[in-house]
């Protein structure tokens, strides 16, 4: 439970008090993302209820998707854009990624990202079971980080949020592998398919961050969640079409 707790008050912007925390505890919750995600897209999903045209509901759902989760994922994946692509080294990528300012590549980025979010949604909210995938794909995506923390680890010297939940245990990724399946089961959702496109796309940036800075951090996993979910949503366009 306090894994739980830890995960929900890292993700979300409910101000969930956890009391002090072990380093094992820390690292534990990453097997509830999934867990919160599902927790995100059913409060999306209530968007598909109310009497809106589909544009309106769109852009509900979308400012309701940024304000529950902080920007905090938006912010990561800035950060990685600006350093990922603006620097000569390593060691340069990893200090741009640190700068709170942001730079063209984090904004083209994030602006793009947020427009392709805006007008998936807008396109899925005309099927009835929207509601379906606005819980699948918040939960894949963050299960698309447990992968993530299993598999990467972080560059050398990182001592931020990443570096303290990668290495996650195999069946601590287990658990939290069985859990999202039986999330998906009780929603009688396409589960492989979904998940299998997840951990591509977790596979893919994991190896991109350790090409660029030598590892995956936190603001790597952020990266991860914000592309998984505009690619999910892409998908359930596709299937929906």
């Amino acid at each position: 439970m306090k894994s739980f707790l830890i995960a929900f008050s890292t993700l979300t912007i409910f101000p969930i008090p956890t009391g002090r925390w072990s380093p094992t505890q820390l690292k534990n919750s990453v097997i509830f993302y999934p867990l919160v995600g599902a927790v995100i897209g059913g409060l999306l999903a209530l968007v598909c209820k109310s009497p809106l045209s589909n544009d309106i509901q769109a852009l509900l759902a979308l400012l309701l998707w940024v304000v529950l989760t902080m920007a905090f994922h938006l912010d990561g994946l800035g950060d990685c854009l600006d350093g990922w692509f603006g620097g000569r080294t390593p060691k340069e990528r990893r200090r741009i990624m640190k700068d709170a300012a942001m730079g063209v590549y984090g904004v083209t980025g994030i602006v793009l990202l947020v427009l392709f979010k805006y007008v998936l949604l807008e396109h899925l909210f005309t099927n009835e079971n929207a509601w379906k995938w606005l819980i699948a794909i918040p939960a894949a995506a963050r299960y698309a980080v447990v992968f993530s923390c299993m598999r990467s680890t972080s560059p050398s010297g990182n001592k931020g949020l990443g570096s303290k939940v990668t290495r996650l245990s195999f069946p601590a990724f287990c658990f939290s592998s069985l859990m999202t399946l039986g999330l998906f089961f009780l929603l009688k959702w396409e589960t492989f398919g979904v998940l299998a496109i997840a951990i591509i796309l977790s596979v893919l940036i994991s190896a991109l961050s350790k090409n660029r800075i030598g590892g995956l951090t936190g603001d790597g996993m952020g990266a991860t969640i914000e592309m998984t979910e505009v690619c999910l949503l892409f998908l359930a366009c596709l299937r929906l079409t």
